[in-house]
């Protein structure tokens, strides 16, 4: 659907068409309320992210003059409406509304993929491209950059970043957001592959890293979703946040011997902290009621 007329009246007829209250509308959004309704009145313009992502919500396309805006990632999301201090803890200034433009962009961009790269990799390689674009997502819209060495930690860091040359600095840079993505743990015996939607067998969610002193995590969960294509493909289910995680939310670690690589998994205490910090999870019934059992929480 593409709307026509001023932008305040697209939103708000399109809203009312939906169903949807303000207040609907801005939990969906990851934004306030009161941002919505300055919108709506015409007293404040939205910015460009703000279009997207309000049209992806509204599944319309806006128009302002000769400019339309509407997001190929056709996925809706609730919100959680809390404030996270990711400039206090990264280094760098980003909200809500830059984590939600990086879910879109993410998912975006895989559905423009040939379904058969999904046939071809595991599904550690689908987390790692997921988590990859992500953190492209995140740099697009911030002023973080993708740590600008392969094996650097965090994998996003402040932009003053960018002009270090010694490696073992960008290996353990003081400040940063780290991001780990996984599709989840799935019941023994559950013959999933490319494609197969997991959630009906999904028993929990681990993410893993390389050593037990990740302080400050984005975690997040994807699967194979129904696009309305001839295959299903994968797109961001759930973003979590802790800044609060020590050496005990994680296990013991293992696989040091040998040519494996040395990991260990996220504890139950540190799930729980996970859980607190959700920012947005797909709006399905399906998953809003598996990711509240996991992670025991209330949205």
């Amino acid at each position: 659907m593409v709307l026509e007329s001023s932008i305040s009246s697209q939103i708000r007829k399109r809203r009312k068409e939906l169903g949807l209250s303000q207040l609907e509308l801005a939990s969906k959004s990851g934004m306030p309320q009161s941002t919505i309704a300055r919108i709506e009145s015409g007293e404040i313009s939205p910015r460009e992210n703000e279009l997207s992502i309000i049209s992806n919500v509204l599944k319309a396309t806006l128009v302002i003059g000769e400019e339309s805006f509407s997001k190929a990632d056709p996925f809706v999301y609730i919100v959680q409406n809390k404030v996270f201090q990711f400039e206090e803890d990264c280094g760098f200034n980003m909200g809500v509304n830059e984590v939600m433009e990086a879910i879109h962009h993410t998912n975006a961009t895989m559905l423009t993929l040939p379904y058969t790269v999904f046939q071809s990799i595991d599904f550690k390689a689908t987390s790692g491209m997921i988590g990859a674009l992500f953190c492209k997502g995140i740099e697009n819209v911030t002023d973080g950059i993708v740590n600008p060495i392969e094996k650097g930690h965090p994998d996003i860091v402040p932009k003053e970043a960018a002009g270090i040359r010694d490696e073992s600095i960008l290996k353990h840079y003081p400040v940063g957001l780290e991001v780990k993505c996984t599709a989840g743990n799935v019941k023994q015996g559950s013959d999933l592959g490319a494609g197969d939607t997991r959630i009906q067998h999904l028993k929990g969610v681990t993410w893993q890293a390389h050593h037990q002193e990740v302080e400050r995590l984005m975690g997040i969960t994807w699967d194979f979703i129904d696009t309305g294509s001839d295959a299903n493909y994968p797109v961001i289910t759930g973003v979590f946040y802790a800044n609060n995680l020590n050496v005990t939310d994680w296990g013991k670690i293992s696989g040091i011997t040998g040519r494996n690589t040395k990991v260990t998994g996220m504890a139950a205490s540190g799930k729980a902290k996970m859980g607190k910090g959700w920012i947005a999870i797909l709006d399905s019934e399906e998953y809003k009621k598996k990711y509240t059992s996991i992670f025991k929480i209330k949205l």
